[in-house]
């Protein structure tokens, strides 16, 4: 079941290009008048033209000397050790690539460790979608101020107060 909690929704900009990348931050940046998230963002046209500045630094030097990147270990684990882990091993092969090249432009790229890390997934279940999402299955708001998923609250909030809605409710 997807959590209806309207602040759990974004996965941040994935493409395959940093063009890709840039193009699409310039259609998604800024204030929309529609996401209420947004409401105290710049006008789309007041943030930089991303892929021009991208062009524009195309033979500048990269140097990445002083910078200094963590890569989580045990998010690569995750990949590794748990069959139908929700991380694509190809992800982090792909990261494991890219941290290469940080390499050879002077980064320093680092294994950190954050023990607590596989128990993220839990963690965020309990606290974030499992509170999150109540009040919006008892027909009210959560998170937004102007926004209302009216066809699935209006499915769930009657059951939801009922013993069967109830035993219903996504369990942690």
């Amino acid at each position: 079941m997807a959590f209806p909690e309207p602040i759990i929704d974004h996965t941040g900009p994935m493409t395959r290009s940093c063009l890709d990348n840039a193009i699409l931050l310039k259609s998604i940046a800024g204030r929309d008048n529609l996401d209420d998230r947004c409401a105290v963002s710049p006008l789309p046209s007041e943030f930089p033209d991303y892929p021009r500045t991208l062009f524009a630094m195309k033979d500048a030097d990269m140097s990445l000397k002083g910078f200094k990147i963590g890569m989580v270990k045990e998010g690569f684990e995750i990949c590794q050790k748990k069959n139908g882990a929700s991380n694509d091993p190809r992800v982090g092969v792909k990261v494991q690539e890219a941290a290469e090249k940080w390499r050879e432009l002077g980064a320093v790229v680092e294994d950190v460790s954050i023990s607590m890390h596989d128990l993220g997934a839990t963690l965020w279940v309990c606290i974030e979608s499992r509170m999150g999402s109540l009040p919006v299955l008892c027909g009210g708001m959560s998170g937004r101020s102007g926004y209302k998923m009216t066809e699935l609250t209006k499915k769930k909030k009657h059951n939801i107060r009922t013993e069967e809605g109830c035993d219903n409710t996504p369990q942690v």
